[in-house]
């Protein structure tokens, strides 16, 4: 049975941890976060990733941490996880709520992510059932790229292909969320700021 979710101090987060997986290619261990809460966190803990295991996945639904196993690893690994409350934030642009996380994943040849405006980027993580093709690109041992590269892996292949996750957190700042995303109309002309009546971008024809 997965652990029973640990309180980190002074926060609402909770760190969870999956079973260990089977020692065997492409099996997997999953840590899910409780209702109401999403993954802001994952990683293979166990370590090898690009050495023996396929690195870290995390699912657009954002719950679950997913660690993936891989050809002659010769260990068990384990998905860890931190989980964060998604709050839904009121919109400084009057449209509707805006979540406080949001999670992207992408996969291919070369797959590359970047979050939406108004977003920053908190966590990217990388895998391939092939993990030879994630070695010397980013990816650390245990599934994570660093958040001062790009989300990206290059020079995978169609069949043979690379998958990332980033998780996207909503800018502390709702004033400079609203001078860089709304939109104002100021005598007839449309343009961006912190004055006047805001509209949603995706409002405009």
């Amino acid at each position: 049975m997965p652990k029973e979710p640990v309180i980190i101090e002074e926060t609402t987060d909770e760190e969870v941890i999956g079973d260990a997986s089977a020692v065997a290619d492409d099996a997997k261990s999953i840590a899910s976060c409780p209702v109401g809460k999403v993954i802001t966190r994952c990683e293979s803990s166990t370590g090898k990733v690009g050495a023996g295991t396929d690195g870290a996945t995390v699912p657009v639904t954002g719950n679950d941490c997913i660690a993936h196993n891989g050809w002659n690893s010769g260990i068990a690994v384990v998905a860890k996880a931190v989980c964060s409350e998604n709050e839904q934030i009121s919109d400084p642009c009057n449209g509707a709520a805006l979540l406080k996380y949001k999670h992207l994943r992408a996969k291919g040849a070369n797959p590359s992510l970047e979050c939406p405006a108004g977003y920053e980027a908190i966590l990217c993580n990388g895998h391939s059932y092939w993990w030879d093709l994630i070695t010397g690109k980013g990816v650390n041992d245990v599934g994570v790229i660093p958040n001062d590269q790009a989300c990206a892996i290059a020079n995978c292949q169609d069949q043979k292909y690379c998958d990332i996750s980033l998780v996207c957190k909503l800018m502390d700042d709702l004033d400079a969320y609203a001078a860089s995303i709304c939109l104002t109309v100021t005598d007839g002309t449309v343009r961006k700021g912190t004055t006047a009546r805001w509209l949603r971008e995706s409002t405009l024809v």
